[in-house]
């Protein structure tokens, strides 16, 4: 339950921050915070709470322990102090390993989703033996980590379960030959005795594993933090945007990327008026898809405004405004989804007519017709069932859907 709510808190977030903040993230970071550390975080969670409770039942079994012979106590408790100097370091050890192994996680899940996602590149360029020995090395290296802390819990395991012996063995020669407790009232205590260790056990376990875990913990809560820090404010009650009367009023707009000194755009001017089409045309790197970002309000200018008609973009209520938007990236984005899915994402209460519509002014409607079941067409992961050409015509059949 804890693991479900974390996820979907974090997904929350993520999904509400700006897109400045999303465009910085790694995605294979994301995916393994997701999947692993939430996992993680939720095992550190329970280890916190078994903790609690072992705990409270050595408390209870300490009191009626006090009760028949506090002499006794008073050694047990000399040599459990001593069983906790033991096993300190290996504590230590184990919060070091959950950072590695946090890292090693992470750089697991970075790798392999980067490597299969240029897996093209890596084909033509005949790398294959490269990329596999790098995998082998981070898979190896994750290998290590996990194996070294479960033979650092193994370790602590035996400690706590063999010292007991040893503490019993004294205590029943304390307690006949120093104490004089009789051997009924000795037996109890050791009754108590031995109820209170295998749960001393269970603590040092549980707090092992926490140790362990827990860096998952710190990592979900830094995470969800910096995200929901980034939150976008789409001005819910903003003016709704209904239609375009005037045009698109660019006022000396200016926007600087936050790691670089050099404004993109500098005190730019731009009307682009109703029913008017236009192109914007440059160099790499002169602001283009900058320009077009602000235009959508993933961004927002530093200086200077950007006014729909008469009212400023950051005004007006931001959902209303994109949903008027017809946006075809470079780089298509195609959902591991039916055709019909991916056309009307964006609108998914679109009619049939205007998805046939679309399709036909995107010359799309001979690809569907190819494909063995039509719009219900599953196309998988990245949209492996169609041609880069295909994809474009499908964002285009997209973009149009709802406009």
């Amino acid at each position: 339950v804890y693991v479900r709510k974390i996820r979907n808190e974090l997904a929350d977030h993520l999904f509400q921050a700006s897109w400045g903040y999303i465009s910085r993230l790694s995605h294979g970071e994301v995916i393994n915070q997701l999947i692993t550390e939430t996992q993680r975080a939720g095992n550190s969670l329970r280890y916190e709470i078994l903790a609690v409770a072992a705990a409270v039942q050595i408390v209870i079994f300490i009191i009626f322990s006090a009760l028949l012979s506090w002499k006794l106590l008073v050694i047990t408790m000399i040599f459990g102090g001593l069983v906790i100097l033991v096993v300190r370091p290996l504590q230590r050890r184990a919060k070091m390993l959950g950072e590695a192994t946090n890292k090693a996680n992470r750089n697991m899940s970075f790798y392999g989703i980067d490597f299969l996602k240029g897996s093209k590149l890596v084909k033509v360029t005949a790398t294959e033996d490269s990329v596999i020995t790098r995998l082998a090395y981070h898979i190896n290296n994750l290998f290590g980590v996990t194996f070294q802390s479960e033979l650092n819990l193994v370790q602590v395991y035996f400690i706590v379960q063999a010292l007991p012996v040893l503490l019993i063995t004294a205590i029943i020669a304390v307690s006949h030959e120093v104490i004089g407790l009789q051997s009924a009232s000795t037996l109890v205590f050791l009754l108590f005795l031995a109820r209170i260790a295998p749960r001393v056990a269970q603590l040092q376990q549980q707090m092992q594993g926490y140790d362990i875990a827990s860096p998952g913990m710190r990592v979900m809560r830094e995470m969800t933090s910096s995200s929901a820090a980034e939150r976008e404010e789409v001005n819910v009650d903003g003016l709704r945007f209904m239609i375009l009367e005037k045009g698109i009023f660019l006022e000396n707009v200016s926007y600087r990327y936050s790691e670089s000194s050099k404004p993109v755009l500098r005190n730019l001017n731009l009307s682009i008026g109703r029913n008017q089409m236009v192109a914007v045309v440059g160099r790499s790197g002169v602001g283009k898809s900058t320009l077009i970002d602000l235009l959508a309000g993933l961004r927002r200018p530093h200086h200077g405004c950007i006014l729909i008609d008469d009212v400023d973009l950051m005004e007006m209520n931001l959902s209303s405004w994109r949903r008027r938007i017809g946006y075809v990236t470079q780089d298509v984005i195609v959902f591991n989804d039916t055709v019909r899915n991916n056309l009307t994402f964006a609108h998914p209460e679109a009619m049939e007519d205007d998805i046939e519509r679309c399709m036909r002014l995107a010359h799309f409607t001979e690809v569907v017709a190819e494909l063995p079941e039509g719009l219900d067409t599953v196309l998988g992961e990245g949209g492996v069932r169609l041609s880069g050409g295909q994809k474009q015509r499908l964002a285009l059949a997209r973009a149009l859907i709802g406009k």
